[in-house]
């Protein structure tokens, strides 16, 4: 399992806060609720008398402090997905399916899943975080703050994103930790994606922190960065805008699987996904493509679909992907399924 850039980690489903730069133990302990709490975290985490932990660094508080926990649970799916779930072992992954802390959820080359993590105390505002194919991660934690919700996970492969909040929404933080770095945000909107000597972090829609070896990177809306194995975040690139969609036209009905958008003078390539639901937590296929145009021999899709939402993003030479277009519908054939 990835280290999540603490010395200890408790074995219980404790809460846990990333720590930010000119943040103390004592700073921690008093947002928390309890000034006087600063010695018991620092015996929850190792830490000696006076001892201040860097940047980045994924601190577990002490039950007394801690949120309500709270399970996850399995949004939605499709294609090949499992989960190995404490005390229960390896299982298949379906809708609604609660997935306690410390559960291991990996998709196949063909799955995607959308976890619903953190969910206020009403039940009105919540996190939700998807994992595209070939991604395997663990959720560490999972609570309901005092002021506001936190859910750490660990990356341990592939590529997870994260949906901007909707009309309404109140903030939640969600960590996602690798094993080179740790991406931190409040609003959402971003992408993780394990690399094979480091992280990428793509910054889509508001800002977020990257950390890497005890430094603190912030990025703007639209920015991304690379934390390699043992170093620090990489100085902020700006992403590429997306090709404005083509055809079909929105609301068209679909009757030949055939997607263009206008040309990206810098792109490299350009990714296109679809999805069923407009918001894109509930994927159904993403397709990495050289030219402004895609055109599948055939297009696999639940038999329970009506019509699909797509959208594409644009790929630069240095392999970030960037903020996608506004999504357009489509509708199926009466009478017609895949």
């Amino acid at each position: 399992m990835i280290a999540l850039l603490v010395g200890l980690l408790s074995a219980h489903a404790a809460d846990r806060v990333v720590v930010h730069t000119g943040d103390t133990v004592e700073a921690i302990a008093a947002a928390a609720g309890d000034p006087a709490a600063a010695a018991a975290i620092r015996a929850e985490n190792g830490l000696a008398d006076g001892d201040q932990p860097r940047p980045g660094t994924i601190l577990v508080l002490p039950d007394a402090l801690s949120g309500t926990a709270r399970d996850a649970a399995v949004l939605s799916v499709f294609g090949g997905v499992h989960a190995t779930i404490p005390s229960i072992g390896k299982v298949a992954v379906e809708t609604s399916m609660p997935l306690p802390p410390e559960s291991r959820v990996c998709t196949d080359v063909d799955g995607y899943v959308t976890i619903r993590l953190a969910v206020s105390e009403g039940g009105g505002h919540h996190d939700d975080i998807t994992l595209l194919p070939g991604t395997c991660l663990t959720i560490e934690a999972t609570s309901a703050r005092r002021k506001g919700r936190s859910s750490v996970v660990a990356l341990n492969r592939g590529s997870i994103t994260v949906p901007p909040l909707g009309p309404g929404e109140q903030r939640g933080e969600i960590t996602v930790a690798t094993e080179a770095g740790v991406t931190s945000a409040e609003d959402g909107g971003f992408r993780v994606h394990v690399e094979e000597a480091g992280q990428r972090t793509e910054a889509l829609y508001t800002g977020l922190s990257v950390f890497g070896e005890g430094v603190e990177l912030s990025l703007r809306a639209g920015q991304g960065s690379r934390v390699p194995l043992g170093g620090a975040p990489t100085s902020p690139v700006d992403l590429l805008g997306a090709g404005t969609p083509d055809a079909p036209p929105n609301g068209a009905t679909l009757r030949r699987p055939d997607f263009s958008w206008l040309r990206v003078e810098t792109a490299l390539g350009y990714q296109v996904e679809l999805a069923r639901s407009a918001d894109f937590r509930d994927m159904l296929v993403m397709q990495s493509v050289d030219r402004p145009a895609w055109e599948p021999d055939r297009l696999l899709l639940p038999g329970d679909v009506e019509g699909i939402w797509w959208r594409v993003a644009t790929i630069d030479r240095h392999g970030f992907i960037g903020i996608p277009s506004k999504p357009r519908r489509l509708d199926l054939p009466p009478g017609v399924r895949p």
